[in-house]
């Protein structure tokens, strides 16, 4: 039989320490959270540092910053107003709210992370990102399921020579990236990732890329060694100012004001006719500018492929 829990009731306090298996009793304040083990909590943890190494069951973490280090399994709500890191093995299951994410070695995550950094080196297995910088560097095969952010980076880990001797091949084979979903931004930059849809403003597509779709506004680049089945511009819609002086006319207008050669009403006193100007001849319609598909740096041979992608989608953009 494993050993009781030790129960602790919830107050302030200035240095907080779990070991072994403990249970929170109550809502905690304290400047200092440290635990290795096993921790359970119902209720809300207010602290400026967590510090945690093992199994963290609580409701709802409140911090500064929040750093794991070793093997660490995580059930929370977690918001740092300041950094998160990780480094070791981290299993976490919940929310991540934070200004700068910073995670080293492997993660997998069920849930949305969200923040204005998101750097990630190692084995990256993500749910929801939602960032404004988000620089992904990848050594194994990595997962997410939707990545939105302004700067998207996603890359391959570069290996030293001793590595490329040994396990050249299975390194190229076994080595990407899978986004279930989708990649949006304003500049993407992407290299070994495999996605349906990808929609941005500068878009850069790199080497052992294979997206079904792109969907660009600025620029796009398709390296040769990337395969793409579809790609088109797009062009954002400009809503009108408040202060525009000369709105558009609202359709149906109840009360259209008179033409000018109309009939004056019974009892009024006529008017003067004007005179009719001739109808000017009208001018041919010339044909839209099309934009030419070979204007994008990419292979010939990815044009118009009509291959079919590699997810179906039912995506409307």
């Amino acid at each position: 039989m494993g050993s009781r829990p030790r129960r602790i009731s919830g107050g302030n306090y200035k240095l907080l320490t779990c070991d072994g298996n403990t249970n929170l009793i109550g809502d905690f304040t304290c400047e200092t959270f440290a635990s290795s083990g096993r921790v359970y909590g119902e209720k809300t943890v207010n602290t400026k540092l967590f510090i945690a190494t093992g199994t963290v069951q609580i409701r709802r973490v409140r911090c500064y910053s929040a750093a794991f280090h070793g093997f660490s399994v995580v059930r929370s709500r977690l918001e740092a107003s300041s950094a998160f890191q990780s480094r070791g093995n981290l299993t976490f299951r919940g929310t991540i709210i934070a200004t700068t994410v910073t995670i080293e070695d492997t993660i997998r995550m069920e849930g949305n992370l969200t923040a204005s950094w998101l750097q990630a080196n190692g084995s990256i297995h993500l749910d929801q990102v939602d960032a404004e910088n988000v620089t992904i560097v990848f050594k194994t095969i990595s997962t997410a399921d939707c990545i939105r952010g302004c700067n998207v980076s996603i890359e391959r880990a570069h290996f030293g020579f001793l590595d490329r001797a040994l396990n050249g091949r299975e390194l190229d084979r076994n080595n990407f990236m899978i986004v279930k979903q989708r990649i949006t931004g304003d500049y993407i930059s992407l290299e070994h990732v495999t996605v349906p849809v990808v929609r941005g403003v500068d878009v850069n597509i790199g080497p052992g890329c294979k997206i079904t779709t792109v969907y660009y506004r600025d620029h796009l680049y398709i390296d040769e060694r990337a395969w793409v089945g579809h790609y088109e511009p797009y062009d954002d819609p400009v809503p009108p100012a408040d202060n525009d002086p000369n709105p558009p006319a609202a359709p149906n207008t109840p009360n259209p004001p008179a033409a000018p050669n109309a009939p004056a009403a019974p009892g009024s006193p006529a008017r003067p006719a004007e005179p009719t100007k001739p109808a000017a001849p009208a001018a041919p319609i010339k044909p839209l500018r099309q934009n030419r598909t070979d204007e994008v740096p990419m292979n010939p041979g990815f044009k118009d492929s009509g291959y079919p992608g590699l997810f179906d989608t039912d995506d409307d953009y």
